[in-house]
């Protein structure tokens, strides 16, 4: 148990006597001294939590003293609770001003002063705790903000207990995405340049994928892994993802249309949309954390993109995906090769929502 340290500060060596016999229980640290010059030796190898001062010191320029000691090293968040005879208005202003955060009247009853130091304790003890966790949240923010979007963020941040992060079992739609065509241009084109599209380009797919409040769980070199439904689950995350597949459709193809000279053949994509039960959770070392997702659906997902971009076509769902949508589409089930049909589900060729 860390102990409340109590300096006092008295010229009067008999009030000291008796704040020292008020302060001997063992939860108290208490030093005192009756000379201002003392209180800068003291600080160099201890800082109070309070100080506790008469007002009848230093010939009456109590203020003057007060500004003086708060200037001290240390003392910033000390509370100064000040022994008075008497107080009217002005006087109750003028000490609060110098950096007085309460007083007590003398003759100073024991159990009085410590029910009152008690008591803003407790509010400091609030305080500090209240600190850390917004340290916690703003850092948790920081963290989050690398796979999720503004609004999960927000939701992440501002629940308590509800969200689980380290690892939960979810239903969620995975989406597989390779950009088809970039590992040409990479071979002939100037790094910096091709950085600078890819990044381009990937704020671009990022940026659809948060908007369909959809996370990105893993950047490629040529693609990336995103989730919709972890870690905060809603009715329309298939839906959402397959509206996010079909927007990213588009942009390719306005890519296309725009695309810098170094690119000489159009860019295609291949898309995997798989709906079902993954782990989800925060995966790694002490040296390196990971939002991962893990499960036959992160699995399907790939398969569909893989075999989409074999047979030529954008968008691929597995039928848990299809009846998850709840919205009017135009899709049409493929056929697939004998044995090609990974899971034994239903594929289908997704071109519009209606």
């Amino acid at each position: 148990m860390n102990r409340i340290k109590i300096l006092a500060f008295d010229g009067n060596k008999y009030n000291l006597l008796a704040l020292q016999s008020i302060f001997a229980r063992q939860e108290y640290e208490f030093r005192s001294t009756s000379s201002s010059f003392d209180i800068p030796k003291i600080l160099e190898t201890w800082v109070p939590d309070y100080l506790i001062m008469d007002d009848g010191l230093h010939d009456g320029k109590v203020l003057d003293l007060i500004a003086d000691i708060k200037g001290l090293p240390g003392m910033k968040f000390c509370s100064i609770i000040l022994q008075v005879d008497k107080l009217n208005d002005k006087l109750v202003t003028d000490y609060l001003k110098s950096g007085v955060t309460d007083f007590i009247r003398k003759p100073v009853v024991g159990t009085y002063l410590l029910h009152k130091l008690n008591h803003h304790h407790s509010g400091k003890n609030t305080l500090t705790r209240a600190k850390d966790l917004s340290g916690k949240v703003e850092r948790m923010s920081e963290f989050v903000k690398k796979y999720f979007s503004d609004d999960l963020v927000d939701q992440l941040t501002n629940q308590t207990g509800t969200v689980e992060l380290r690892g939960s079992q979810q239903i969620a739609t995975i989406m597989n995405l390779r950009v088809i065509g970039l590992d040409v241009v990479a071979e002939n084109q100037d790094p910096k340049t091709l950085a600078d599209f890819l990044n381009e380009m990937f704020t671009d797919l990022m940026d659809l994928i948060y908007g369909n409040s959809g996370s990105v769980n893993k950047l490629l070199a040529d693609g990336l892994i995103a989730t919709f439904g972890v870690p905060v689950p809603s009715e329309k995350d298939a839906f959402k993802a397959a509206k996010c597949a079909l927007e990213i459709v588009e942009y390719l193809q306005t890519i296309n249309d725009v695309r810098p000279k170094f690119i000489k053949q159009p860019l295609s994509v291949a898309i995997g949309l798989s709906t079902g039960k993954v782990f989800a959770g925060l995966v790694g070392s002490v040296r390196r954390l990971e939002f991962s997702v893990l499960g036959e659906a992160v699995t399907l997902a790939d398969q569909l993109k893989a075999y989409g971009e074999l047979r030529g076509i954008p968008v691929l769902i597995d039928d848990k995906t299809m009846n998850s949508i709840d919205s009017p589409q135009k899709s049409l089930e493929v056929a697939l090769p004998a044995g090609a049909r990974p899971f034994n589900v239903g594929v289908f060729q997704l071109s519009q929502l209606l």
